[in-house]
């Protein structure tokens, strides 16, 4: 219901805040006590050493803490989403029907296929409060940059959000985590290296303004790559048959609705912002011409059946066989003797 709704709402917003509270109780400063040991304090309390009863009870529940938000969080909403995985993928709008109203916050902005990466987004975040376990600030600022440019290819590669302005939005501000991290590596004590912090924080001035101002226009634009409706079309087949029949070998209906949901953002990508319709790919050339051979024996075959078709002209008469003649010439004897005699 909605007070379960609004407990997921709360936790997610927070966790990334209670797991950084939670890893700083690990972090630990050494400093050296001038007799040859060393003495551990924490680092957001140079007050209080890093031993001790009252520490082991604060590291005791920070443990039991680590396992319920960042590692017990992201594990929960993966199993949440996995048992309705066959309905957040099936969806055709991006809060899906009303059984995923409560999850709906978690996969609002990604494509059907690519739900899964609401979980590594929520991990992605966590990636201070795991880096702040390594003790030297070199080895963080290392593994954080090269997360950073991880993340940033993984989001190229898959483009995982529900359109293509969420996509470029993303893709431009995981190269600004990435900036923002080498400004900081610039900013550190370096001997040989003089950078003028005075620029770099322009700079990194310039580069939110223009991250802002791409959220807007993505934001005034968002509504046209909502109302692109791609038509599947294939003979008579589209993503609404209205009561016309589908060929035979063509998909069906649904399975022709779901390939339109499933490429609608490459079909926008491809350069139909904002219009209505979207022609799927060429249907399959013409088989190649019949070869010569079979065609000049066709050709004969019918020539043949023509001439057969013709009427015969029947032949002129010739010389008759002797036997037949010479009955002939009897009879004609005889005719003609009765002729002699009737005369």
């Amino acid at each position: 219901g909605v007070e379960m709704k609004f407990m997921f709402l709360l936790i997610f917003f927070t966790l990334p805040t209670t797991s950084m509270i939670i890893a700083k109780v690990f972090a630990c400063v050494e400093f050296e006590d001038g007799n040859g040991g060393v003495d551990k304090y924490m680092l957001v309390d140079m007050t209080l050493r890093c031993e001790g009863d009252r520490y082991q009870a604060m590291h005791d529940f920070a443990v039991v803490m680590g396992f319920i938000f960042p590692v017990g969080v992201p594990l929960a909403s993966l199993l949440l989403l996995w048992a309705r995985r066959d309905e957040i993928e099936e969806r055709e709008t991006r809060l899906g029907g009303e059984e995923l109203n409560v999850l709906a916050f978690y996969f609002r902005m990604y494509a059907p296929e690519t739900w899964i990466w609401s979980v590594i987004d929520m991990e992605r975040r966590l990636v201070p409060c795991w880096l702040l376990l390594l003790e030297d600030t070199s080895d963080q600022m290392v593994y954080a940059l090269l997360l950073s440019y991880g993340f940033v290819i993984m989001w190229r590669e898959f483009n995982p959000s529900y359109d293509v302005s969420s996509d470029d939005l993303g893709y431009t501000a995981a190269w600004f985590v990435v900036v923002c991290l080498l400004a900081l590596l610039l900013s550190s004590p370096m001997p040989d290296l003089k950078i003028d912090e005075a620029v770099l924080a322009w700079f990194l001035v310039a580069i939110t303004a223009g991250i802002v101002g791409m959220i807007v226009y993505l934001g005034i634009m968002h509504h046209k790559i909502d109302k692109v409706e791609v038509v599947y079309i294939s003979g008579t087949e589209t993503n609404d048959t209205g009561g016309r029949e589908t060929p035979a070998g063509e998909p069906n209906g649904a399975e022709a609705k779901r390939n339109v949901k499933r490429h609608k953002r490459k079909f926008v990508r491809r350069g139909t912002f904002g219009q209505q319709a979207a022609e799927a790919p060429a249907a399959p050339a013409a088989p190649a011409a019949v070869p010569a051979a079979n065609a000049a024996a066709d050709a004969a075959a019918n020539a043949a059946a023509n001439e057969a078709a013709e009427p015969v002209e029947a032949a002129p008469p010739g010389p008759a066989p002797a036997a037949e003649a010479d009955g002939q010439g009897g009879g004609g004897d005889g005719d003609g003797g009765g002729g002699g005699g009737g005369g």
